[in-house]
């Protein structure tokens, strides 16, 4: 089991002389998790893939919203979560999470990503 830590870097606008180390974590393959806060913008997770071959990981809300999400437009489900695509041996993939905040309701997962190794930035 792995909960990714958030890493709070400096909100937009202010600086800082001492820099921020970031906070990794890398995913077992065995609840795999994170808390996204929708009330903080700017998160962003950084996925990076150390393994020999690459991987697709699928991020999932636990009560992602199903039915009519949008008013006028068909019903649809977002249970299914959200897929970040292949991420090659030795890539990264950089996610702002407030681009698929609708998927990261409730307990948030990820699987299909042993091995990554994972950073996620919060704005503090």
């Amino acid at each position: 089991m792995a909960t990714i830590a958030p890493t709070v870097i400096a909100a937009p606008g202010t600086a800082s002389a001492v820099g921020t180390t970031t906070n990794y974590t890398v995913l077992t393959g065995t609840a795999d998790t994170f808390v996204y806060n929708g009330s903080i913008p700017g998160s962003i997770l950084v996925l990076n893939n150390p393994t020999a071959g690459a991987l697709t990981p699928l991020i999932t809300g636990s009560t992602a919203p199903t039915g009519k999400i949008f008013a006028g437009y068909a019903a649809a489900s977002l249970a299914g979560g959200v897929t970040v695509g292949a991420i090659a041996a030795g890539a990264s993939r950089v996610i702002y999470l407030d681009a698929i905040a609708l998927w990261l309701a409730g307990t948030i997962s990820i699987t299909g990503g042993t091995g990554l190794s994972c950073a996620l930035l919060t704005q503090g």
